[in-house]
């Protein structure tokens, strides 16, 4: 690789400051400008968009409720507002227990591991549990990757115009602005596995015990935070033994620290693998779609596009297509371009967890017909080792030699820049997004509100309604017998004449109604002679809606 890392492609005399050695100005400035637009489009409107289903899960887990209480105490509630301090209760941070998020999630969602669930509790106790308070944790979270990005892209390439490559790159993330502002734990994800990466790397290069201890530490800490941590964890542990099997010293040293982090969440993987059929149920959806191969390669695809150029398109359109392609078209250089003009070892340490992270999710699909494509927070390690190689590329070029290779590397660090913050700034101005699924909860808000008197009837998961109470009229009256979606106790609702209480309504909504609720309303209006129009509210496709929007909630979402 004939690079000069000293040099300094482009004139720099012309800025009114000075570089640190090594770095172009005109790299300074460009990082600057990232690092300040990244952290606004990680706060402005950070409530805007829909507070959808997953999040509503946070608040109950943060608050320290568990699923199969709120269904019992479902039919306490009469009103909008009765709902509405379920998520938003005095005092804010719910349950004074400090331990009872991680015992909600071990009886109910063993597959979310408690660290951020535990963060977000004493959040809460602080700052309040509102929607921008609760999100707000997650963009603070964020703004550590922007320092572990540098320290990544110095370890990795050995030169600090990476490092600051690395930083603006991850600044403007689409995918890292989006999870940034939603309350789940996948910014804190990536935060642990860039600092997991570049303690590994200091390790390897240092072979000091205290290194490795760290390196110990944030193996428990990413496996903490998200289990699917295993799947990176596999590739770096291939790369290690594929640089170092000459030096059993690093090995061993190696070994017994990812060991050490390993047993160190045996007490959670014990719960896990104790719950494992509440598991399977709770990612049946997920795992058990039926998608065809083609839609499968097909979303994947979308997905890989998503960190470059987000539009939020929806299934094919020729927008869609056109920028999944030139997406496509610029990983593939890039991963193609470090293969050629990088050490062997950078590219292995690039390749081997990014297959260990792609593969078996997309072999996983294609064989069984799910959905984890679709998922695309599981990807969060792919869009970290694809991010690492277009760094790569646009290091080698804008520290070559000469004038031309430099203005190239620039000129494509500005184009892929500007894509990403024309995608930040589009994502900033809508009210649902890809990531939330394209919940429409707002708009079902809105037909509702405009009803006189409307009341709310489901039989569906609670978190539906949860959601739309964020929305609604404190007075829109409702009648919840709710499935159990995440409890170990998954039996029927018990529906009865009690679903529609008597009061004058002059709507009634089912909300996601199942066949049963909406047959059993649909003959008490006609036998009580009501003229209560009924108008059911689709979510995940369970009826055909009259309001007039789309789907509350669509799975068949495609990026």
């Amino acid at each position: 690789m004939s690079v000069n890392p000293g040099s300094v492609p482009l004139v720099s005399a012309e800025l009114p400051f000075r570089a640190p050695r090594g770095v172009s100005a005109w790299l300074l400035l460009i990082v600057t400008l990232a690092v300040v637009l990244g952290i606004f489009f990680r706060f402005y409107h950070i409530d805007r968009k829909v507070y959808w289903g997953d999040e509503t899960l946070t608040s109950m887990r943060m608050l320290g409720e568990t699923e199969a209480d709120l269904v019992r105490r479902s039919p306490q509630w009469h009103d909008v507002h009765d709902l509405q301090l379920v998520l938003h209760p005095v005092p804010a941070y719910g349950s004074a227990d400090p331990l009872s998020p991680a015992r909600g999630l071990a009886l109910e969602e063993p597959h979310h591991p408690p660290l951020y669930y535990e963060v977000a509790h004493f959040w809460a106790g602080v700052f309040g549990n509102s929607i921008a308070a609760t999100r707000t944790l997650s963009a603070i979270i964020s703004l550590f990757a922007l320092p572990l990005a540098f320290w990544l892209g110095v370890e990795l390439y050995g030169s600090r115009q990476a490092g600051y490559i690395a930083v603006a790159l991850f600044a403007v993330s689409p995918t890292g602005i989006v999870y940034a502002q939603e309350a789940r734990e996948y910014a804190l994800w990536g935060v642990a596995l860039l600092a997991l990466n570049a303690a590994l790397l200091r390790a390897l290069r240092l072979d000091r015990p205290a290194a490795w201890y760290l390196v110990a530490a944030l193996t428990a800490f990413s496996l903490y935070v998200f289990t699917l941590t295993f799947l990176p964890l596999a590739g770096l542990a291939g790369y290690v033994l594929a640089t170092r099997w000459k030096t059993p010293k690093t090995l061993i040293r190696c070994a017994l620290a990812f060991a050490a982090g390993t047993i160190a969440f045996l007490p959670w993987l014990f719960i896990l693998l104790s719950h494992r059929q509440g598991v399977a149920d709770s990612l049946a959806a997920t795992l058990q779609s039926r998608t065809p191969p083609g839609d499968v390669l097909r979303a994947f695809a979308g997905l890989l596009r998503l960190d470059l150029f987000d539009t939020n398109v929806i299934r094919s359109s020729p927008l869609g297509v056109a920028t999944t392609a030139i997406a496509l078209l610029a990983l593939g250089a890039a991963f193609a371009f470090v293969l050629r003009q990088e050490r062997s070892r950078v590219f292995l340490f690039l390749a081997l967890p990014l297959l260990c992270t792609t593969l078996p999710l997309l072999v996983l699909d294609l064989l069984t017909g799910g959905q984890s494509v679709r998922s695309q927070r599981y990807f969060i390690p792919t869009y970290i080792y694809l991010d690492y190689c277009l760094v790569g590329a646009l290091y080698v070029l804008t520290t070559a030699k000469g004038t031309i290779r430099p203005a190239v590397g620039y000129v494509l660090l500005a184009a892929l820049l500007t894509a990403r913050i024309a995608s930040a700034t589009y994502s900033s101005q809508a009210m649902t997004w890809w990531n939330k699924m394209q919940d429409n909860s707002l708009a079902v808000a809105g037909a509702i509100d405009r009803s006189d008197r409307p009341l709310i009837v489901s039989d569906a998961y609670l978190g539906y309604a949860l959601v739309l109470s964020n929305y609604l009229r404190p007075d829109v009256a409702v009648v919840l017998r709710p499935s159990c979606y995440e409890c170990a106790n998954r039996a029927k609702p018990k529906l009865d004449a009690g679903v529609l209480p008597p009061g004058g309504y002059s709507d009634v909504f089912a909300l996601g109604p199942s066949p049963q609720l909406q047959a059993l309303l649909r003959r008490l209006i006609a036998e009580r002679h009501l003229t209560a129009a009924y108008r059911c509210i689709n979510v995940r496709h369970s009826c055909v809606s009259d309001l007039n929007v789309e789907p509350l909630f669509d799975r068949a979402a495609i990026p």
